[in-house]
């Protein structure tokens, strides 16, 4: 059932405005057989789009997510990838934009002719206490961008030394 056929149905006076409405939020809800769970309604809903954990899957799986999603909406974050799934997930640029942060285990994937959602205006700080957190920090970045907000980083600021970290605070205000 398409998004479409629900309204649809609701404008023909087939099912009531709350009927119409629970079956917007599960419409983009598919099974994937037993691995997962897909939440392509998430993006309408939202503005985010579907977020793949890839650290606890295996290879095979990993690849047959990534394709639905992509399939059905266009483009997908991968985040915790590991080093045996780094050929999985570069195997869609071919026919997508594949981004990914150097420092970060974290990738989007696009359709080529994917157009990402407009700016919503939003600006997110991410501030990180010392080097080692970076890799998270860039892992939140992708994310809260690829959502349509701006981000201010201000990595390393430190916490033993209280100047470094208010120096830090004011980059971000």
């Amino acid at each position: 059932m398409s998004l479409r056929s629900i309204l649809m149905r609701l404008m023909n006076g087939e099912i009531d405005l709350d009927t119409a409405e629970k079956e917007i939020h599960l419409w983009g809800i598919e099974r994937l057989g037993e691995v997962a769970k897909l939440d392509y309604g998430r993006e309408m809903r939202k503005g985010l789009p579907e977020v793949v954990l890839a650290e606890w899957k295996d290879r095979e799986t990993l690849k047959t997510i990534l394709k639905r999603v992509l399939e059905r909406s266009g483009r997908v974050v991968v985040s915790r990838v590991r080093d045996d799934q780094v050929d999985v997930v570069e195997s869609f640029s071919k026919d997508h934009v594949v981004l990914k942060s150097p420092r970060s285990r974290v990738y989007v994937i696009r359709r080529k002719d994917f157009t990402p959602p407009e700016k919503t205006g939003g600006k997110v700080g991410i501030l990180t206490a010392g080097t080692s957190d970076i890799p998270l920090a860039e892992e939140v970045r992708l994310i809260v961008e690829e959502a349509g907000c701006e981000t201010v980083r201000e990595y390393d600021a430190g916490i033993a030394n209280l100047k470094r970290s208010i120096d830090a605070v004011k980059t971000l205000m």
